[in-house]
């Protein structure tokens, strides 16, 4: 438990992030545009509780953009209509505690507001893939979600 208060308190350091959980509606499209990532201890809490079939493998290529790798990942899958995790405008997985941490810290009605030398959310959670103390946990993931062992 200790390991994941601080590893949610440097991502609110380094990020714009702050813990909402507002439901407006720009708040819910966010989450019908795309699931909200998790660092590996997120997903990891996400498999150990049945969840597995609901992940998927992904590529996040948005920090090419500001010369950083594709971060290969396991994270909540994507659907036709946004996050798996998604039902009647509402996330399934608020009320459990097992939210990934992006969409714990992030609020759509103020994505655009970010703090001058803070990440985006996104990148500050992303990051959290390439971590040395997280790779053990990263590739248990990849193994379990697809039979590889993470090094793609």
């Amino acid at each position: 438990m200790t390991t994941e208060i601080s590893e949610i308190q440097e991502i609110k350091a380094v990020s714009n992030g702050i813990e909402s959980e507002c439901a407006c509606t720009q708040c819910q499209n966010m989450c019908k545009t795309a699931p909200c990532l998790g660092t590996p201890a997120d997903i990891k809490r996400l498999v150990d509780n049945g969840y597995s079939g609901k992940l998927s493998i992904t590529a996040w290529g948005v920090g090419q953009f500001y010369g950083l790798p594709i971060i290969y990942m396991v994270q909540p899958t994507k659907t036709p209509t946004g996050c798996i995790f998604l039902k009647d405008d509402k996330c399934t997985l608020h009320e459990s505690g097992l939210k990934p941490t992006e969409g714990k810290l992030t609020k759509g009605c103020e994505v655009d507001i970010v703090e001058k030398n803070k990440l985006p959310v996104n990148f500050a959670v992303a990051r959290t893939w390439l971590l040395e103390g997280n790779q053990r946990t990263v590739h248990e993931l990849f193994k379990q979600i697809a039979g590889v062992d993470g090094s793609l």
